[in-house]
């Protein structure tokens, strides 16, 4: 006879605001820049799609304004390549409009992406173990580098 061992218990897992469902934070963040347009279509914008998703090559797919599309539920559609490749696009011009100068502070840094003081700490763990160092400026190539890489 077979007997079932008692369920382990398990840990629940913290899940990082970075990477879990986008907070009503960053959600309100999307809302006030799109003004409840559509940023694909002009239409009205009742969803959030990520522009570069985990399961579409991105990184942890990271929950920054900079990387959250408001559209119209009626274009999200991941089969539709000219909106992928819209969706790219608009990525690399609102990084490359956001980060300007030649280095940054992670204040700095946490400011342009519009991460509130008490997220910071996150923030800067995620930016750390990728750039391996724990430098007060970095490099705009680095700090592209780790957008790209992440989101």
């Amino acid at each position: 006879m077979l007997v079932n061992p008692l369920p382990k218990t398990q840990k629940k897992k913290h899940k990082s605001w970075l990477k879990a469902e986008p907070p009503t934070w960053i959600r309100q963040q999307v809302r006030e820049r799109s003004n409840g347009i559509c940023e694909y279509s002009g239409t009205t914008a009742n969803h959030m799609h990520h522009l570069k998703e985990k399961g579409m090559g991105g990184g942890s797919g990271m929950n920054l304004a900079i990387n959250i599309w408001h559209i119209n539920k009626a274009y999200h559609n991941h089969d539709n390549t000219e909106f992928l490749k819209e969706g790219y696009a608009e990525l690399k011009r609102r990084i490359d409009s956001t980060f300007t100068k030649k280095k940054y502070t992670f204040r700095e840094i946490a400011e342009l992406l519009q991460v509130p003081k008490n997220k910071q700490c996150e923030l800067w763990h995620e930016v750390n173990k990728f750039l391996k160092h724990s430098n007060e400026c970095f490099y705009v190539w680095d700090i592209k580098r780790w957008l790209n890489k992440n989101l």
